[in-house]
């Protein structure tokens, strides 16, 4: 199975350099992502102030997660790295019933969506030993947050998550950084150049960037699910992007 690493110097149009020091071999950690989300909470005061395209976009993935809730009310859904909680505020708003928990490695970025969920939902630290013991759900979605782990943490997490359905439950995973193309094709060739390019840039003091994580093609996101015991698992697009997909799984 192929990982393909990627870097970045900035993020939600925030330069990564401006809230911590920037590395090429050390993924961001928990003291990395308070830092950052401390700056956006100050670059974006409220949802309104956060672009509208980006927020277009995230109506799209509320309402795609909606769609694979179970047709009863009062449905257990867990949000799995939910960030600032957007598209969250965007479901309960839409869906009243649901029983939301969210989950965040840590409490800085759960600051805008606690006062809109009740006591007891939002959870942070690492999954699952944030979450109450004994508790399960209907539906558990992770929101474009595979990428930051490497396949064997990605495939404890699965099977952990798999532990936390109730009878019947599903699993989705949306996802805005699948590999388009075989790494060993052409683009995938000429990927591996740009990033390389980067890494030298860092190195030589022309412009940083942070070791953000892992692409993956979404065949290799469905093998994984797989081996975690997922025994169905199907997926699509999630929007134009190529890169962009759901994938729905169940034991």
């Amino acid at each position: 199975m192929y990982m393909y690493p990627f870097y970045q110097s900035e993020w939600h149009d925030i330069p990564l350099a401006s809230c911590a020091k920037l590395s090429c071999s050390a993924l961001p950690d928990a003291a990395f992502y308070a830092a950052f989300y401390e700056v956006f909470f100050r670059t974006y005061p409220s949802f309104a102030d956060l672009p509208a395209p980006w927020r277009e976009q995230k109506d799209f993935w509320a309402d795609t997660i909606l769609s694979f809730l179970p047709a009863r009310p009062w449905p257990r859904v867990l949000s799995v790295g939910c960030g600032v909680g957007y598209v969250e505020s965007v479901m309960i708003a839409k869906r009243a019933d649901i029983m939301l928990h969210c989950a965040e490695i840590t409490e800085v970025p759960l600051r805008r969506l606690r006062p809109l969920m009740p006591e007891g939902r939002c959870h942070a630290g690492p999954v699952p030993n944030c979450l109450p013991s004994g508790l399960v759900f209907d539906l558990i979605y992770c929101g474009n947050m595979e990428y930051a782990l490497p396949d064997a943490d990605w495939l404890r997490l699965l099977q952990a998550l798999r532990a936390r359905l109730a009878p019947g439950g599903e699993l989705v995973i949306l996802s805005t950084s699948c590999l388009p193309d075989p790494p060993d094709s052409l683009i995938g060739r000429l990927r591996r150049c740009r990033q390389a390019l980067r890494v030298l840039g860092h190195y030589l003091g022309l412009k940083k960037v942070q070791f953000w994580g892992w692409m993956r093609t979404v065949e290799e996101n469905a093998a994984i699910c797989r081996v975690a015991a997922f025994s169905t698992v199907t997926y699509g697009p999630l929007g134009d992007d190529p890169s962009c997909v759901w994938l729905w799984a169940r034991p």
